[in-house]
């Protein structure tokens, strides 16, 4: 809907946006006690490749840019749930 709405370069402007605000949530977990270390370490390379990804589809402009960061936010997403999964078992 965003891209109909709003046109192509608005769409990658919140997008990126989006991404840079997504990756320190995403940390906060750590330092809020309710994720361990390998939590925070898994979150943080996962989060820097989806700001590259994001910083591409800003620079290049292509739908491939676009499906591939598509493609990565739900792999990133699942991940990350499986290391929250993870670091609990760990923790307790």
């Amino acid at each position: 809907m965003l891209p109909v709405a709003k046109g192509l370069e608005r769409t990658r402007q919140e997008i990126l946006w989006y991404s840079i605000l997504l990756v320190p949530i995403s940390l906060s977990l750590y330092p809020a006690g309710h994720a361990g270390i390998l939590y925070f370490v898994g979150a943080f390379l996962l989060g820097m490749f989806l700001l590259g990804l994001a910083f591409k589809l800003k620079a290049q402009r292509t739908q491939r840019a676009a499906y591939s960061l598509f493609r990565y936010s739900i792999l990133y997403l699942m991940a990350l749930f499986i290391l929250l999964m993870i670091d609990a078992n760990l923790i307790l």
